[in-house]
């Protein structure tokens, strides 16, 4: 592994010198929340799923664009008390004034910002485009609005943009009865279902890796066993 985090850019895989922005954001477990998110659904065929997705997005879209609308603050609640908390834990700390833009934040360490470039030495509010502790610092010592510095992505009128819109119901068709002869009915394969109730798992993370074994029922290479295989069986 260190040989091939040498042989890569340091970009590549490190936080601290990624060049993009993270929004505050590191994760890669949003197909697990997704998944989460319609377990009850996602065991439908595949036309009722969609439908089902649709109804949950409608009704969420609705619920968070009533929810902004109570709203009174400039930036959204979250992050709201979260340049509270930045505001308050950065109070005894001494700001020295560099020139107009650029002060220096005495703290532990100390760290260099440029409140006009939206910068400082320590990287977070480059990579998360929300001002970090040394920034509000800065910030309250030029005596500038600190609502002024944060990303509109951060605003409660953003958020309201976002779920301004939404998504239409769609009426049931009803179709006629359709009676099929015998000769256009494509029955489904035979096969022998294993005892028990059949198991639901969550989808695994694309680093999880598992043994692969010979299923003594379907005869094939795969990450299951007898008891688990739900491959169909011609008789």
């Amino acid at each position: 592994m260190r040989d091939f985090l040498l042989d890569l850019d340091v970009k590549h895989w490190a936080h601290a010198h990624f060049p993009g922005h993270r929004y505050s954001e590191l994760s890669s477990n949003l197909a697990e929340c997704f998944n989460r998110w319609i377990k009850d659904e996602r065991c439908l065929p595949v036309t009722q799923l969609v439908d089902a997705i649709r109804m949950k997005l409608m009704e969420q879209m609705s619920r968070r664009k009533e929810e902004s609308l109570r709203w009174k603050t400039t930036v959204c609640p979250t992050w709201d008390k979260r340049l509270t908390g930045l505001f308050q834990f950065s109070r005894t700390w001494v700001v020295r004034k560099s020139s107009a833009d650029v002060y220096d934040v005495r703290g532990n360490p100390s760290n260099t910002v440029n409140i006009c470039q939206r910068r400082c030495t320590c990287r977070e509010w480059q990579l998360n485009c929300f001002p970090c502790v040394h920034a509000v610092c800065a910030i309250r010592k030029s005596g500038c609005d600190l609502n002024d510095f944060v990303e509109p992505c951060y605003l409660v009128y953003s958020l309201r943009e976002a779920y301004s819109k939404s998504i239409e119901p769609i009426p049931t068709v009803y179709k006629p009865d359709f009676v099929a002869d015998s000769d256009d009915v494509i029955l489904l394969p035979l096969q022998r279902r294993p005892t028990g109730r059949p198991r639901t798992e969550r989808v695994s993370p694309m680093w999880k890796t598992t043994r692969k074994r010979l299923c003594s029922r379907c005869g094939t290479v795969a990450r299951h066993n007898k008891r688990t295989c739900k491959e169909p069986l011609l008789s």
